[in-house]
């Protein structure tokens, strides 16, 4: 059986991950380095040429609270982010990528 992951696929934090398009943030002029502090880390979780993946954060406030800062530098949500939550054994990874 053969993997349908492409490298263009990030992992997915399913604790309150956030999802960022990569073309939003050059759209936008968001530098990344600011990104990151805005995301107040060093690396995001994951990164492909198309996407960054950003958490786990630690519940439903702090991810709204990271939803809104991302807002205020003119990121859409669903058009540019999403952030995504649901519940999985530890044993199952989810990835993402951009639909072709």
């Amino acid at each position: 059986m053969t993997s349908n992951l492409t490298v263009n696929s990030v992992k997915v934090s399913n604790d309150f991950g956030i999802i960022i398009r990569k073309k939003a943030i050059v759209d936008r002029g968001i530098y990344y380095k600011d990104l990151l502090v805005l995301m107040e880390c060093v690396a995001p979780f994951d990164e492909s040429d198309e996407l960054l993946s950003f958490g786990p954060h630690f519940g439903g406030e702090a991810a709204n609270e990271f939803i809104h800062r991302l807002k205020q530098v003119g990121l859409v949500y669903v058009d540019d982010f999403i952030d995504f939550h649901t519940p999985l054994p530890e044993w199952c990874n989810v990835w993402m990528s951009i639909k072709s």
